[in-house]
């Protein structure tokens, strides 16, 4: 007769499990009961005792065994994946039947005689049913077809369809994968998800010193939080680090597994929902964090319905997405809590510089935290700008990098969304070519400063937790036309270390309604991803002196006016604006402005020095070349005066000749005959005689 003393060691009845491994063996073994009950004559009634008399055996062995939380050393309990999955009684004997001939091949050859079919890959629903018939009470009896819809949706079987029944009964199945991986003790990555998935460790807060709002942010949602379903978007600005802060959110050595999206759409319609599963299974069985990442440039569909199939094997999930991608709770039916990655503080952006240059021989003109208050850059992008101008230096045979190689690595990452919208002027003059008085000239130095020391006065000093926004700089450049006022943006950008963009007003005024508004804002919002300065040349286009409102159309431009002048408030950056007529700012546009600087008509003796600063040194001389004459006879610009020597140029190299005062005569007749003025050869004195 059956006896469960030959199936159960009944003398380890208060014997924790040694292990997993030692459990699923044991309970292997109580189910060897069923089919050697299945095939005995023995009466029904001794069978069900004797079947429940050794699970209560085991079952109270598992309890015993819960007492304390398990290292992952001691191995995957069978219960507790069954508990994890909500299988029960029929649903646990069917787990019990998958992993079978996993641990011995013996079970396919009995299975198959049971079933009377060789080609099947494991057991049957059907022969479960017979099996389990045979302890199951009789509300039990019931409950198991039902439990079917369960077993098939399960992400532990692998189901394949009856061949000679039409209904689900006659399905077999085996065990996925990954619970085969899992019961036997094998954690390693499989091949299978190499291609797809990174699995890392937790790294909880210590050190982490970027993103630390952020951070906290997270884990206070986290704690108070109970949701059956999150999820966690993590939107991050390209080099934003997101990665790391995704595990920085877990507890330090908790295993997370990051899977590529992109990878998986790659390897095929067929393979990415199997594949996709398998990772989910891996996870759910491991109990490791989930985070999907490299999303960018899938559509938003594409994302809601990965997260989707995600939820039916998770109940909390991470993605990492750009800063566009907004994905709704009503379409994904699960709350959504989002964290974005942007631009670090520049006390964040300090400690990065320093510890970017921990490895680098740098010159004693870099200053970590001027770094950090010009340039708003990411992790990532300091990271990068680093590497480049390493191997600037490197090109030069240099072994130091300089603050002008840090420079130029910042200015050939800008982001080139603004090319396309406006003008990149190129920073070809230094403050030696620009002539202005010592007053106006303090200001403009006062500017770079403000630039280049935020990381004290916002950082060190408090003043970014007072104005936590609206921290940008601006300038007002008038004066008449041709006195540097794009000069002098120009010269400002190269000291700050920042591209120049002019913007073109006329070409974002737009009759209809709210397209101006609209316009604007694009120039604002590429702007706002870089590292530039953005240049109205001409402003009083669109700033000069508002109109009384006596018409729709009055109303309407006070309105763009009105927009432009809040993002230029709002704009975390550098903005110029020049002018030839300052007096038709109103107020309202003066007191928003940080700086005026008022460029004009240089006297006689600024002339002279730019003649003498804009001509080269390369340019050949006549001896007697008579600058000063010029400069103190005619009024010019400093526009005009390099226009004139320009053309002087041209016309010696027309004749292979030194510069000679002949030249600059003829040019200067030029230059004035183009405005419309009668030139007369008594204005040029004593070189009179040179006019043709």
């Amino acid at each position: 007769m059956l006896d469960f003393r030959e199936f159960v060691d009944e003398e380890k009845r208060q014997v924790p499990y040694a292990n997993g491994m030692e459990e699923t063996v044991c309970y292997i073994c109580w189910m060897d009961m069923f089919l050697e009950a299945y095939r005995s004559d023995d009466d029904e009634k001794h069978i069900r005792q004797q079947l429940r008399e050794g699970e209560q055996i085991l079952s109270n062995r598992t309890m015993l065994s819960q007492g304390e939380e398990l290292p992952l050393e001691y191995g995957i309990s069978i219960t507790n994946i069954a508990w994890e999955y909500g299988l029960r009684g029929f649903g646990f004997f069917c787990l019990l039947l998958a992993i079978a001939p996993e641990m011995d091949n013996k079970y396919l050859k009995i299975f198959d005689e049971l079933a009377d079919d060789e080609r099947l890959a494991g057991p049957t629903f059907d022969l479960a049913e017979s099996l389990y018939s045979q302890i199951a009470a009789e509300e039990e009896l019931f409950d198991m077809r039902r439990q079917l819809n369960n077993l098939s949706n399960c992400g532990l079987f692998n189901i394949e369809p009856p061949r000679h029944y039409t209904s689900r009964i006659g399905a077999s199945f085996t065990a996925s994968s990954q619970l085969l991986s899992v019961i036997k003790g094998d954690y390693v990555l499989p091949k299978s998800l190499e291609n797809i998935c990174e699995q890392h460790e937790g790294r909880g807060e210590d050190d982490v010193f970027v993103y630390k709002k952020e951070l906290i942010g997270l884990k206070n949602y986290l704690y108070a939080k109970d949701a059956e379903k999150e999820l966690i978007q993590i939107k991050e600005k390209e080099g934003g680090m997101a990665q790391d802060f995704t595990l920085n959110a877990f507890r330090k050595g908790f295993p997370v597994l990051f899977l590529s999206l992109r990878s998986l759409m790659a390897s095929g319609k067929e393979n990415a929902f199997s594949l996709l599963n398998e990772a989910l299974i891996r996870c759910r069985l491991l109990g490791m964090g989930f985070v999907l990442k490299d999303t960018r440039d899938l559509e938003v569909a594409a994302l809601e319905s990965a997260i989707n199939i995600c939820f039916s094997e998770a109940d909390r999930m991470y993605i990492i997405t750009g800063e566009d991608i907004s994905l709704k709770e009503e379409r994904l039916s699960c709350d959504i809590f989002k964290v974005s990655l942007g631009i670090p503080e520049i006390s964040e952006r300090l400690i990065l510089w320093e510890k970017a240059f921990e490895k680098c021989d740098i010159s004693g003109d870099i200053s970590p935290a001027e770094l950090a208050s010009k340039y708003r850059l990411t992790p990532g992008e300091i990271r990068l700008c680093v590497n480049e101008a390493l191997s600037l230096a490197a090109s030069e045979r240099r072994t130091a990098i300089t603050a002008e190689d840090i420079t130029l690595a910042v200015l050939s990452h800008t982001t080139g969304e603004l090319d396309e919208l406006c003008e990149r002027i190129p920073l070809k003059f230094t403050r030696d070519d620009l002539v202005v008085d010592d007053k106006q000239r303090k200001i403009m130095d006062t500017l770079v400063s403000r630039i280049k020391n935020r990381s004290i006065v916002d950082s060190e000093w408090g003043f970014e937790e007072k104005i936590p926004y609206g921290r940008g700089v601006s300038m007002l450049l008038y004066g008449p036309p041709g006195t540097g006022k794009t000069m002098a943006a120009q010269v400002m950008a190269r000291e700050i270390g920042m591209a120049l963009y002019r913007v073109d007003l006329s070409r974002l005024v737009d009759k209809y309604i709210g397209e101006t508004e609209k316009n604007i804002g694009r120039i604002f919002d590429a702007a706002s991803g870089g590292n530039v300065i953005l240049f109205f040349d001409e402003a009083d286009a669109l700033f000069a002196k508002r109109t009384e409102v006596s018409s729709s159309n009055d109303k309407h431009a006070n309105t763009e006016v009105a927009f432009l002048l809040q993002r230029i408030e709002q704009f975390d950056g550098v903005t110029f604006l020049a002018t030839n007529r300052y007096n038709n700012f109103d107020d309202a546009f003066i007191r928003r402005i940080n700086y005026a600087v008022y460029l004009e008509r240089p006297d006689a003796k600024r002339r002279l020095e730019l003649y003498e600063n804009i001509l080269p040194d390369k340019m050949p001389k006549e001896s007697d070349l008579d600058l000063k004459f010029f400069a103190e006879k005619f009024d010019f610009s400093g526009s005009d005066i390099k226009e004139i020597l320009y053309s002087a140029a041209f016309i010696a190299a027309k004749e292979n000749s030194p510069l000679s005062n002949a030249h600059l005569v003829q040019a200067v007749k030029y230059h004035q005959e183009k405005s419309g003025k009668l030139v007369s050869a008594a204005e040029f004195g004593e070189y009179s005689y040179l006019v043709l």
